[in-house]
């Protein structure tokens, strides 16, 4: 797929293409752009996910960071939201989680967060891409001898302070919920037992023994079979999937049914609605957000804001209007005031302890959103047609002319991947067949005009 850089850090293949070179110089460009916009020695707080090239980058990493006069507080392997949440408590500067998510072993990122958890400015991620990809400029920068030297120091307390932020005021309070977890062999499994011990809830943990290998294998949030049949199995009363990161979650209720993102998001809305605590009754969702959600906040009163898809728009949203709930279709949930980004398990345990308030089974809080079915095709395009494909006349009728046939039964959303030359035709409707038709008569029509 070709090193991928985004808004917030950078990912490829690994160690093909996010390998100790790479590392070495995204650490060096990292480094130098926080000295020099903070005008001081710079703190990078650094994190890992448990695959095998994840030790290896976040090696090369530190090395880069030090030799360019960065300090580097190693915190281990630990969630991805643990990164930001101790980025703030200790003042630092910047933070790097390494991990690609729910994605493939052979995969890799480097995810970096900004001064107070915020996300990086973009003309300083332009800065630190630049710098990365031409090594002769990033190795031109002077290397730090001495005191100027970065000093590398191991915090493995981040882990505890964490758990203590995630699980606040919930001790013991989960008593009688038993809950099946599939820790995804993930960033999570190291404080999963410790994390859930204290809550009082009967918690089996799967898929929780890291080799390096087995991450997201067959298991997590993308892999959900498994957990829904082991929780009807065992009769539990709801089933958590963390993905690598421990960012997203996918649930299942007592019967096996899985819960996605939106309807997660859907719950704890009504529920901060029926309380009070839903600032300014807004929910941020994203474009990927299903046609049901919008559906379900009408009918409760609730206004959806639409950010881009990801983290970092949904946050700056939430920030810019001061809202209290966040979150997307994959699974992340942002906590206005609590999180900055989204918080696996912060959601895993204030669904359980909803459900343990309301006394009501899982089935019975999802029912407030009725999903509607999705089709969704991915178009691959030549790098040269990113953006171009857009203005071309005969995508748009196709678009226009297939949205006017689908008006107030579905909706159409055609959108750009920003990780791969990808083109995701997105249909969403109350007929499966109807929408399958007018996913294929796009996507189609967009293979034509782009193949050359």
């Amino acid at each position: 797929m070709g090193l991928i850089f985004g808004t917030d850090g950078v990912r490829g293949a690994s160690p093909a293409e996010l390998g100790c070179e790479t590392a070495v110089n995204f650490g060096r460009a990292a480094a130098a752009a926080a000295a020099a916009g903070f005008n001081k020695k710079p703190l990078f707080i650094l994190g890992r996910d448990t695959r095998r090239s994840s030790d290896i980058i976040a090696s090369a990493l530190t090395a880069g960071l030090l030799s360019a006069g960065a300090d580097v507080t190693d915190i281990g392997v630990i969630p991805a939201p643990a990164v930001p949440f101790t980025v703030c408590g200790m003042g630092a500067d910047g933070g790097m989680m390494i991990t690609d998510s729910k994605n493939p072993l052979t995969d890799n990122g480097i995810q970096l967060t900004w001064k107070l958890g915020t996300n990086v400015p973009a003309d300083v991620m332009e800065k630190i891409e630049k710098l990365t990809r031409y090594s002769p400029e990033v190795m031109a920068l002077d290397v730090k001898a001495g005191a100027a030297a970065g000093c590398l120091t191991h915090y493995p307390a981040a882990a505890d302070e964490y758990i203590a932020h995630v699980s606040a005021g919930a001790e013991k309070s989960l008593t009688g919920i038993k809950a099946a977890v599939d820790c995804a062999n993930g960033a999570v499994c190291h404080i999963a037992e410790k994390l859930f011990a204290g809550l009082g809830a009967k918690v089996y943990l799967l898929n929780c023994d890291p080799d390096g290998l087995n991450i997201c294998s067959d298991c997590g949030t993308a892999h959900t079979g498994g957990l829904s049949e082991f929780a009807v199995k065992q009769g539990c009363d709801l089933g958590i999937a963390f993905d690598a990161s421990a960012h997203r979650i996918i649930a299942c209720d007592e019967r096996g049914n899985i819960i996605e993102g939106d309807r997660i998001l859907a719950v704890f809305a009504k529920d901060l609605k029926d309380r009070g605590l839903l600032e300014e009754d807004t929910v941020v969702t994203t474009v990927m957000t299903n046609l049901g959600f919008s559906l379900f906040a009408e009918d409760n009163g609730i206004r959806p804001v639409t950010a881009m898809a990801g983290d970092r728009y949904i946050l700056e949203r939430m920030r810019e209007g001061g809202f209290s709930l966040g979150g997307d279709r994959s699974g992340s949930v942002i906590f206005g005031g609590r999180s900055l980004m989204g918080d696996g398990p912060a959601a895993a345990i204030e669904l359980m302890k909803l459900m343990k308030r309301t006394g009501r089974p899982l089935s019975s809080l999802v029912s407030v959103m009725e999903r509607y079915p999705r089709v969704m095709v991915n178009v691959k395009i030549k790098p040269h047609w990113k953006e171009v494909w857009k203005n071309i006349p005969q995508v748009e009728d196709v678009i226009n002319e297939q949205q006017g046939l689908i008006a107030g039964r579905g909706r159409i959303l055609v959108r750009e991947s920003t990780t791969e030359p990808v083109i995701r035709v997105i249909i969403e409707g109350k007929q499966f067949d109807e929408i399958n038709d007018v996913a294929v008569k796009i996507s189609d029509v967009i293979k034509k005009h782009t193949k050359v």
